[in-house]
């Protein structure tokens, strides 16, 4: 007498032999011995897997290139080809076109530069919105952003941050000076420091003196003295005993409490 169960669901996958004997398993009658090309579901059944679609030729196959995802949002995506100096652009299962001819920009990185030595992308991308973010594991190249402003106008330009980076702290005896907070700052040092390749270069300035003591409740203060809470320096703006609510205002000044003292933030 033979036994043909009905099998209802093969959403267990695929079993490695080490488990071809474990029938005790709950998921040994859902699970397949051998499963290619296709994808379980949660349902129980199988589907095909999706295949692949030639779209078009890159622009010299005797040279290597690579392809970069862009996802802009779930109905706008791109695939951009970055070859020998030069980045071309695929888009609804085709390339795009400007006056009937491949669409392309010029791009900094030679060819023998967008591989490593192993092997592997020389390159590092982060997307934000509109812009890809570029960095250059040879490091021969400066970071670059990659930023879409149509389907047909994409441009590079060179990546300028304005939080650093920045060397080292200044532990030495040179100090510097700024001449104002806001507006028209003129730096000034204590020493010979300047040279004309500082011109545009970040300076980042904290407080000389960051002994400051800490804010304390219910503690006389004066006029102009000076505290420190959570990282920030204040200049207390009037002489009163301090409330009990610290200041943690970044930006103007505020009491501590409703009697206490009008603290007016300095930096971070």
């Amino acid at each position: 007498m033979k036994s043909s169960p009905i099998i209802t669901s093969i959403n267990a996958g695929e079993f490695s032999p080490s488990l071809s004997g474990r029938s005790d398993i709950a998921k040994y009658a859902n699970a397949c011995k051998l499963l290619q090309n296709f994808i379980p579901t949660i349902q129980g059944t199988i589907t095909r897997r999706g295949g692949s679609h030639f779209t078009v030729e890159v622009k010299d196959s005797g040279d290597r290139c690579w392809l970069v995802k862009f996802e802009f949002s779930a109905t706008q995506a791109w695939q951009l080809e970055f070859g020998d100096q030069y980045v071309r652009f695929c888009t609804n299962h085709g390339q795009v076109l400007d006056s009937g001819s491949p669409y392309e920009i010029a791009s900094p990185y030679l060819l023998a530069d967008l591989t490593n030595a192993d092997g592997t992308f020389a390159l590092k991308f982060v997307q934000s919105g509109d812009v890809i973010y570029i960095a250059n594991q040879t490091r021969r190249y400066a970071p670059r952003k990659l930023t879409r402003f149509a389907n047909t106008d994409w441009r590079f330009s060179t990546y300028q941050p304005n939080q650093g980076p920045l060397l080292e702290q200044n532990t030495g005896t040179t100090t510097i000076y700024a001449s104002a907070s806001t507006g028209s700052v003129t730096l000034i040092a204590s020493a010979a420091l300047f040279a004309a390749s500082d011109i545009g270069r970040l300076v980042r300035l904290d407080v000389q003196n960051i002994a400051v003591t800490p804010w304390e409740v219910a503690k006389a203060y004066t006029t102009n003295d000076l505290t420190r809470y959570n990282g920030r320096t204040y200049k207390a703006l009037n002489s009163a005993t301090s409330g009990t609510a610290p200041p943690t205002h970044d930006q103007g000044s505020a009491f501590d409490g409703q009697t206490g003292v009008n603290w007016q933030f300095q930096d971070s």
